[in-house]
């Protein structure tokens, strides 16, 4: 078969040029380069370096952002507290803040959902990030410290109770959120602020 393809070929003046070097070493299907090639030693040297300069950056980055997720923790809250007005003004219909102190989560219910299970984006069950825990939470001029469910009730009005939410990482940082109860609008503060009572009950100043 092979010498009629040669001479097929040889007729149209083609030729048939190997693939491999029938000279030189070959092995399966693929002739060897020449080229040195990494023996199983270097190429273990070189992963196990690679891991140690990965270790050593994640270590940097975890000490790093240490502060940083305190303040990430914080204005998610935030944010969550502006979505928890802004939705109990457009449905017209009582939002709860749910603070689970304890384990670090918070969310929105409604009463078609009280465990923020259906819920999706900020009205889902939001977790604080690693290493940073909640304080304690003042609502108006009573603190609560024991951990468990807290529920701060936000009217179809849009309004609430002036409550300071306060949290505290693993190097003891802390922050404040404090939310004005009749805008939904909230105040952070790099430290931890008490609740002070306002003649009117809210400071318009800030």
């Amino acid at each position: 078969t092979e010498s009629r393809i040669r001479e097929g070929m040889a007729r149209y003046g083609l030729r048939l040029k190997p693939f491999l070097n029938p000279g030189g070493p070959q092995s399966g299907s693929f002739a060897r380069s020449g080229l040195p090639g990494f023996t199983l030693i270097e190429v273990t040297l070189v992963v196990v370096i690679i891991g140690v300069f990965f270790g050593l950056a994640a270590l940097k980055f975890d000490a790093l952002t240490d502060g940083s997720r305190l303040g990430a923790s914080a204005r998610e809250i935030g944010s969550t507290v502006g979505v928890a007005f802004s939705q109990a003004v457009l449905t017209r219909q009582k939002h709860t803040l749910v603070f689970d102190t304890a384990n670090g989560v918070y969310w929105i219910a409604t009463e078609a959902d009280p465990e923020g299970d259906d819920a999706a984006g900020f009205m889902k069950k939001r977790a604080l990030y690693k290493g940073v825990g909640f304080k304690d939470i003042q609502v108006g001029e009573e603190v609560f410290e024991d951990k468990g469910l807290l529920r701060m009730d936000i009217s179809p009005l849009g309004v609430s109770t002036s409550s300071m939410i306060h949290l505290v990482n693993e190097s003891g940082d802390e922050m404040t959120v404090r939310v004005h109860p009749l805008t939904g609008t909230v105040t952070y503060y790099d430290e931890y602020v008490e609740y002070e009572a306002y003649a009117e009950g809210f400071d318009f100043a800030d």
